[in-house]
């Protein structure tokens, strides 16, 4: 502006008509007034600037609030009140077994979760199986159960070290029985190693935990829990049906006085790109026929990869295996029968290859989100095995391979509709072609 005015002054002292100096004082006054606006422009600007920072410090607020679930795998908002997740199954099944075609409404599981500050989170579920229950011995309509699968609250100090509540928590043993809703597996059933090996859902009444994450795609959970147990002679541990028995009834003074506890942990590894693998071990005492001590300790490592040369294709893996000190005392070995003798040790295995076959050109509408994914499975369970006590009985018929075959057409990330065939390479009486859809929101 000063510039302006001097050159004004310079015009004015020479030879130049009136005329020139008014021309000369136009163009000054209309060069200040276009600086003027240029300045109030760039304080327009300035405020708009402003506002839309305070926006944006408000985002990454409300996003900090939002904390993913490290055992469920969804995020959770932190709003007050309540929040709720949910999944659930149904299937229908042709069998070759005595059980002859059938309908079962499996699951349907309700997540309420509340996060009352910044480093409380509860955590609960509740699971309506197989229709439910009617409190009845006999019911026309219901065969099922309505369980307290999950109780707790997690205290969040950190990163690398947190802290979970007294309750009942899924044992960390293995992928499947951590994270189990049925858009996370391939099948209409979940892993038989899941059933027999590792009783998913495997939950007990803990007395806490801790959890992190370590840092370089490694993360960690420890729980101390109530351990395995052996009710009566119809809940034990048994080579025709594996561990399946052995899981816990939450409370049940008169059965379940002499538990002790146990102690599990695993260990997960995601540093290499398109993996995830983890260990998983598990140690505890039961009492047996005639309340005499078993040490029973389990192990689990099990990978799934996506290589990056082709990462429509899937590869899974999963061996688990028990370990029995003095199985002589289990209650199968001591019920008078030889089919259901067991040893001290069990294991399985399973091994499962899927691909992705939905077109990329179909990836618009409503099959934006869609996957058609075939996979087929084999899996090898041995309930009878190990070393046997004097006078016990391995019944080989127990251990059984399984090969399956299927499709997963994944509608969404939410909803999946499956259909497989499973043959029992042992006996064709286990056969069973299923279909089924699965929710997870």
């Amino acid at each position: 502006m000063r510039m302006i005015l001097n050159v004004v002054s310079l015009v004015c002292r020479g030879r130049g008509s009136l005329f020139r100096v008014a021309v000369l004082a136009c163009w000054a006054g209309n060069v200040a007034a276009s600086a003027q606006s240029v300045e109030d422009r760039v304080k327009q600007l300035e405020a708009q600037i402003r506002s839309m920072q305070a926006e944006l410090g408000q985002i990454k607020s409300n996003r900090a609030a939002t904390l993913a679930d490290p055992f469920a795998g969804l995020e959770k908002k932190s709003s007050s009140g309540l929040n709720f997740k949910f999944y659930g199954e149904a299937k229908y099944k042709w069998t070759r077994s005595a059980d002859g075609n059938y309908f079962d409404p499996h699951r349907f599981v309700l997540s309420p979760s509340f996060k009352p500050n910044d480093w409380i989170q509860f955590h609960s579920e509740i699971e309506i199986e197989h229709g439910g229950a009617s409190g009845k011995s006999t019911s026309r309509f219901y065969d099922g159960e309505i369980e307290l699968e999950q109780f707790y609250a997690d205290f969040l100090i950190n990163d690398r070290f947190n802290i979970r509540s007294p309750g009942i928590s899924l044992v960390p043993m293995g992928r499947v029985n951590l994270r189990h809703e049925p858009t996370t597996f391939y099948s209409v059933e979940r892993p038989r190693l899941y059933q027999e090996i590792i009783p998913s859902t495997w939950m007990e009444g803990s007395l806490g935990g801790v959890w992190g994450n370590l840092g370089e795609g490694l993360k960690y959970e420890a729980l101390i829990s109530t351990g395995i147990s052996e009710r009566n002679t119809d809940n034990m541990i048994t080579g025709s049906g594996g561990m399946r028995g052995a899981r816990p009834r939450l409370y049940d003074k008169a059965d379940d006085k002499t538990d002790s506890l146990a102690y599990g942990a695993k260990f997960t590894y995601t540093g290499v790109p398109g993996l995830e693998t983890s260990l998983s071990g598990y140690v505890t005492q039961l009492s047996g026929h005639n309340s005499q001590p078993i040490t029973a300790g389990a192990w689990d490592v099990e990978a799934s990869y996506r290589p990056a040369w082709a990462k429509r294709l899937e590869l899974r893996g999963d061996v688990a295996m028990w370990h029995f000190g003095d199985a002589a005392n289990l209650r199968a070995n001591n019920d008078g029968t030889t089919t259901n003798d067991v040893g001290n040790r069990m294991y399985g295995w399973y091994a499962e290859a899927a691909y992705d076959i939905w077109p990329d050109s179909w990836h618009h509408g409503r099959g934006g989100a869609m996957r058609l994914v075939p996979f087929v499975r084999y899996a090898d369970i041995h309930t009878t095995s190990g070393d046997y006590a004097s006078g016990l009985t391995k019944t080989r018929s127990n251990n059984k391979d399984y090969l399956t075959g299927g499709v997963a057409w994944f509608l969404s990330d939410h909803t999946v509709v499956k259909a497989d065939y499973t043959a029992c390479l042992t006996t064709k009486s286990d056969n069973i072609f299923s279909v089924g859809i699965g929710f997870n929101f």
